[in-house]
């Protein structure tokens, strides 16, 4: 690289988000670009993605690892432009996790490739992905909410809709629109107007009367679509309706060990002040964002309990074994035992 610093709102820089979630990367895309942040969400993977994580890796490293990196270097080799520095946007995760490998890999492999003007900004998860500010932070949060929901109601649309093809097209452009309300900063007007559209899509059966059937698994794999190579698309042709753990969990998981001290946490007044208002927070806007898609009788309510759904899991696994397993466990009992 040049060794030369930029600001990330320079027009020669270009913030690229892995997609983790079709919806839900779009929204966090326009909620940087609402803070002059030319971000670019990453398309959903195809092979030549796949084929470009394989030749930069030894093939032994998990799927995610995989395709973060070939949709990297696909952007590098194919859309990149002369002098666009690129930033890779990575969260980071302590534990065994291969998050906590990711962002160093990728540079080392950068280095190693001779692959130039390319860096990474990480947040932690042990500060519930803090750190770009308060409107960040709070409309990252509600980017992620809606991001969720969207993925729910696609897949009921998929099940129940009289026409499927007709009702994904009214969710692309209800999509786009709530993409240019983030950045005008106006995402809750639009999510209303959005609610009511999708109530008008024809139905075939109501979600009371639907099947339901549940994906648990690795947060990235469950939600990546090229990862699941059309397991949903196949459901949905037999009505059923699709449930993919949400994105949501996770940052909740965050204040579930902090409170069951499975890591330390800062025990200064301030710090624990802010956990709460940030826990606060959270849940009032996914309570305000469920309250309003409900309306489109395409998405149950309910709201995320961690406490609720790790109990169905600690007889089986410890809580002490941090990370996903006991979460995966717990989830499943809890959507086959309480929903």
């Amino acid at each position: 690289s040049k060794k030369e610093e930029l600001s990330l709102t320079d027009d020669n820089v270009t913030l690229l988000i892995p997609n983790m979630g079709d919806a839900s990367s779009r929204l966090l895309a326009s909620v940087f670009k609402r803070m002059g942040i030319n971000a670019v969400a990453m398309p959903i993977s195809d092979m030549e993605v796949l084929k470009h994580g394989r030749g930069k890796t030894t093939c032994k490293e998990c799927l995610p690892m995989l395709l973060v990196i070939g949709g990297l270097l696909k952007y590098v080799y194919n859309h990149r432009k002369e002098g666009e520095n690129l930033v890779l946007f990575m969260p980071a995760a302590a534990g065994y996790c291969r998050m906590g490998q990711y962002r160093i890999f990728i540079r080392e492999m950068l280095k190693k490739h001779n692959i130039k003007d390319v860096a990474q900004i990480s947040l932690e998860n042990e500060n519930r992905y803090a750190g770009l500010g308060t409107t960040f932070t709070i409309e990252s949060w509600r980017a992620v909410a809606i991001g969720d929901c969207l993925k729910d109601i696609r897949n009921s649309i998929r099940a129940m809709a009289v026409d499927p093809d007709e009702g994904l097209r009214i969710y692309e452009e209800e999509v786009q629109k709530l993409e240019k309300a983030f950045v005008k900063g106006k995402a809750m007007k639009q999510l209303k107007e959005t609610a009511k559209r999708f109530s008008t899509i024809a139905r075939k059966f109501n979600l009371d009367q639907a099947r339901f059937i549940g994906i648990m698994g690795e947060i990235f794999v469950r939600r990546d679509a090229f990862s699941r190579q059309g397991l949903i698309e196949r459901l949905a042709k037999e009505e059923f309706v699709v449930r993919v753990s949400p994105l949501m969990e996770w940052v909740y998981y965050m204040e579930y060990m902090i409170k069951h001290n499975l890591f330390e946490a800062s025990n200064k007044l301030g710090d624990k002040f802010d956990r709460w208002i940030a826990d606060l927070v959270q849940r009032r806007i996914e309570k305000a964002v469920k309250k309003i898609l409900v309306k489109s009788d395409l998405l149950e309510y309910s709201l995320i309990d961690l406490d609720k759904t790790m109990a169905h899991s600690t007889h089986i696994l410890p809580k002490e074994l941090k990370g996903e397993p006991g979460m995966m466990v717990g989830m499943a009992m809890h959507d086959s035992i309480d929903r």
